[in-house]
C-alpha cells in the first residue's frame, strides 16, 4: 500500500507539468506567430511595416516611409482586405509619451486607397510613431518604430 502511494505521489509533478505546458502552449504559439515575419499578417503590399490594431484585429495597418517627412498609411480590415478610407479619421503622434512629442492628422488620398502625412518638425531616429484610426467612435492605436531610409547613394 505504501508503495502505491509513493508511486502516485511521484506522478503528481509530472501531471502538473503536463497541465502547465498544455495551458502555456497556445500562448507561446501565438507569441511566436506575432513575431514571425509575414505569419498571420498580410504580405507587404507597399513595402511598409505592418501592425495589428485592436484587441481582436479590428484593423491592420501598413505604414510606408516614403522619406524623412512623408508617410503613407494603408488600412486593412480584420481579414486583411483593403478599406476605402474616405470618411474615416486618422491621426499620428511622433515620440508619444515624451516631451518632444508632436502630432498631426493623416490626409486621405482622393482615391480612398491610403492616407498621407507630412511631418515638418525634426525628430529622433528611428521614427517612433503612434498611428490611430477611428472605428465606431473609438481611436484604434498601433505604435511603430521605423528605421531611417538610406539616403540616395548610401550603401546598406
Amino acid at each position: 500500500m505504501i508503495c502505491n502511494e509513493v508511486t502516485s505521489f511521484k506522478r503528481v509533478p509530472a501531471l502538473l507539468l503536463l497541465v502547465i505546458m498544455l495551458i502555456m502552449l497556445p500562448a507561446a504559439l501565438l507569441s511566436a506567430a506575432d513575431q514571425a515575419p509575414g505569419y498571420g499578417l498580410p504580405e507587404s503590399r507597399h513595402g511598409g511595416y505592418f501592425g495589428r490594431a485592436g484587441t481582436y484585429d479590428v484593423y491592420h495597418y501598413e505604414i510606408v516611409r516614403i522619406d524623412a517627412q512623408n508617410l503613407q498609411l494603408y488600412v486593412y480590415d480584420e481579414n486583411a482586405q483593403p478599406i476605402n478610407i474616405i470618411g474615416i479619421s486618422a491621426r499620428w503622434r511622433v515620440a508619444p509619451g515624451t516631451a518632444q512629442s508632436f502630432a498631426g492628422q493623416f490626409d486621405p488620398n482622393p482615391s480612398g486607397e491610403f492616407y498621407s502625412a507630412f511631418i515638418t518638425e525634426p525628430y529622433d531616429e528611428p521614427l517612433h510613431i503612434l498611428v490611430e484610426v477611428m472605428k465606431l467612435g473609438v481611436w484604434v492605436p498601433v505604435e511603430f518604430h521605423i528605421p531611417a531610409k538610406p539616403a540616395a547613394g548610401d550603401k546598406p
